[in-house]
């Protein structure tokens, strides 16, 4: 990891949204693709759809009264599925909004918010919502982002601590995960700290230790429910946090922000353990022949713990485009700071052997080299600026 960095605060009223993933209607319209055809390698999904039970869920859901607004049968299921306190959890309109609701909670003017860097963009704009002030801690590609939490823990250790930390674990857009103990260590260490750990994408690992079972009175757990259940359409996450920080959070909810049928197919989701289980295997079998496909292309597509990983490119925005031209929607992370990789989610392997054969073609057909070479260990020591 490379550096300590820091950024202003934004006045208020002055913030604009947040680059993400996903179709947009307006610009694939420019390009004259149709959305129902177009394969979409930049939602980081589980790409086999949601599970049969979850559409009967949704079908049945009552339209006519207002849903419950502390989501008491959600949280049960919740809590029986991952053996937690169903009073240590906070479900949510998606992640994001539990997003919101911490940085509007904890950040201030007086101490800075640490964000684990290239990582969700959602975590800065939130601190700068609620007026705070940003510092990162940047892994690099030369160290294929590894996170080095001994930088981490150099960074909340200074004089001018910061009091909310931000990490995405395993994290998005590198794949990259931090270990359970490392964590564990860190959050002791610094107990006057928020620590935010946001596991919206653990369930897609096959090596990442959840937090669920860890409790401290510092830290806040995130997960999302809209990705591993493939129900992005209805935005569904949950939050697990002490008794203290719940109450400030609880407080600062809008009513009735998850409606009854995200709330129906999330609890149809936690029970339908079965077929999340299959599709998670038949997912990491995609993965494997999809990263195999690529390597014997000679692309060099990095490690990574999760269903989606980053590929090496020159001019990724470029052939992001020319990728929608062919109806094939990949994520350049050019609003990650990175502007030499497209992130790319695995697919059903007959659409991922399609994008192969587009980048092949596209990559072979380019008068310059578009491909960067895979990353090199570094031995350059952190640097503070």
């Amino acid at each position: 990891m490379r550096r300590v960095s820091s950024e202003c605060v934004l006045s208020r009223g002055h913030h604009t949204e947040a680059v993400h993933g996903g179709l947009d209607p307006s610009e694939l319209a420019h390009y004259g693709v149709a959305i129902d055809t177009v394969l979409d390698f930049s939602s980081n999904l589980l790409p086999f759809g949601p599970a049969p039970s979850v559409r009967r869920a949704v079908e049945s859901a009552p339209l006519d009264r207002y849903p419950d607004r502390d989501c008491n049968e959600l949280r049960d299921a919740i809590a029986k599925r991952y053996g937690v306190d169903r009073e240590a959890l906070l479900v949510g309109n998606g992640c994001s909004e539990l997003i919101h609701l911490v940085a509007s909670a904890f950040v201030d003017s007086h101490r800075h918010t640490l964000i684990v860097g290239p990582t969700f963009t959602e975590y800065q704009r939130a601190t700068r919502i609620a007026g705070g002030t940003v510092r990162f801690v940047t892994a690099e590609a030369n160290d294929g982002f590894a996170v080095d939490v001994d930088v981490i823990d150099q960074a909340v250790s200074s004089q001018t601590s910061p009091k909310v930390v931000w990490i995405c674990n395993p994290n998005n857009p590198t794949g990259q995960s931090v270990a359970k103990t490392d964590l564990v260590d860190l959050i002791q260490r610094h107990p006057r700290v928020v620590f935010v750990v946001d596991e919206s994408y653990i369930e897609f690992a096959e090596n990442t230790e959840s937090l669920l079972d860890t409790e401290h009175e510092n830290l806040v757990v995130l997960r999302s429910m809209t990705k591993a259940y493939c129900i992005a359409g209805l935005r569904l996450g949950f939050a697990r946090l002490p008794e203290n920080l719940h109450r400030t959070l609880r407080g600062r909810r809008i009513p009735w922000s998850v409606n009854s049928i995200a709330q129906a197919a999330g609890v149809a989701a936690i029970q339908d353990v079965s077929y999340y289980r299959e599709a998670m295997a038949r997912l990491q079998d995609a993965k494997r022949d999809f990263l195999c496909e690529l390597t014997a292309r000679s692309l060099t597509p990095l490690a990574s713990d999760t269903g989606f990983f980053l590929l090496p490119v020159n001019n990724a925005s470029q052939i992001r485009k020319q990728l929608i031209g062919r109806g094939m929607v990949v994520r350049d992370c050019h609003s990650f700071g990175l502007d030499d990789f497209l992130r790319i989610a695995v697919l059903a392997p007959p659409h991922n052997r399609r994008l192969v054969e587009a980048l092949t073609r596209l990559l072979s057909n380019s008068a310059s080299p578009t491909l960067t070479p895979p990353p090199q260990p570094s031995l350059r020591d952190p640097r503070i600026q």
